[in-house]
């Protein structure tokens, strides 16, 4: 079979593999499809489900679990940051106080953005906010 491909022709070569179909593997847009093996390999067989006396079993080797192993983990222990360690950050604090200065002006817009909508609820709430933002500087 003569193809091209971007301008260069070749001829197509089939595979020299001899295939044999196996069992059928589902089906796509309505049509079975069935597994192909080469033929140098042998096809497998499915292996029958053993039941003795309604229990489930297989001659295959399955891996257990591991034993459970206990170990003891220290709890991770919180450090809080001392006045030295806050003084040693000065550009975080700065950081934060931008921070804290941004959701205030925010704050203030949204309050005044309310009001001027007349919304009593928003208007309440937003106010319970100020308030927590006030007593978290």
């Amino acid at each position: 079979m003569r193809l091209t491909y971007r301008g260069t022709s070749y001829e197509r070569k089939p595979l020299s593999l001899e295939v044999t179909e196996g069992e059928i593997g589902g089906t796509y847009r309505g049509q079975a499809w069935k597994h192909h093996y080469p033929r140098h390999i042998p096809q497998l067989k499915s292996k029958p489900n053993l039941v003795y006396r309604g229990a489930a079993y297989s001659k295959s080797y399955t891996p257990q679990a591991w034993p459970h192993i206990v170990c003891q983990i220290e709890p991770v222990r919180k450090v809080v940051a001392t006045t030295k360690q806050r003084q040693a950050h000065p550009i975080l604090d700065k950081v934060h106080q931008v921070h804290l200065e941004n959701m205030r002006h925010n704050l203030e817009y949204r309050l005044k953005v309310a009001k001027t909508k007349g919304d009593g609820n928003l208007i309440h709430q937003l106010e319970d906010e100020f308030r927590q933002l006030a007593l978290n500087p």
